[in-house]
């Protein structure tokens, strides 16, 4: 069901959005509060904070991260990611378009924490699996070893 939901009603959405704009994906609304610069022990991270908004209020803050790794000189993005039973808000920073403006992507997967759910149900299975073969070899008579006659006298 969890790889069905996600592949099914997964909702996407890419803006460029400035600080105090607002973007739609799925059933949430995400507001772009703007982007910090961060060091890392061995990176330079723009960090973006995006209120995701219930009913008009802040309800938390998401923190996605777009890292540049001077030594390799490689970039890379730190999703943040939001899940709750039902569904999972993926959220990525992209590029800086200038003027404080960043591209955002974002990423709602419903259903996609019954996959883990169902890694667990068959780890459960192979353990459950496992306790019945040993009680099993438990319940087993141990044959008896056959005695030595002794002579009559």
């Amino acid at each position: 069901m969890g790889v069905a939901g996600t592949t099914l009603w997964r909702s996407e959405a890419l803006s460029v959005l400035a600080p105090g704009q607002t973007m739609t994906v799925g059933p949430y609304t995400l507001r772009f509060d703007g982007v910090t610069r961060e060091k890392g022990p061995n990176y330079v991270a723009d960090r973006g904070h995006i209120a995701l908004m219930d009913g008009g209020k802040v309800s938390t803050t998401l923190l996605p991260e777009h890292r540049f790794y001077p030594a390799e000189g490689q970039d890379m993005n730190d999703t943040a990611i939001r899940t709750t039973g039902w569904r999972d808000l993926y959220l990525a920073l992209g590029d800086d378009r200038g003027g404080g403006r960043f591209t955002l992507r974002a990423y709602v997967s419903p259903l996609a924490p019954l996959i883990w759910l169902g890694g667990l149900v068959m780890a459960l299975g192979g353990i459950l699996s496992l306790w019945g073969r040993l009680r099993v070899k438990e319940a087993e008579p141990k044959p008896v070893a056959p005695t030595a006659a002794v002579p009559a006298e």
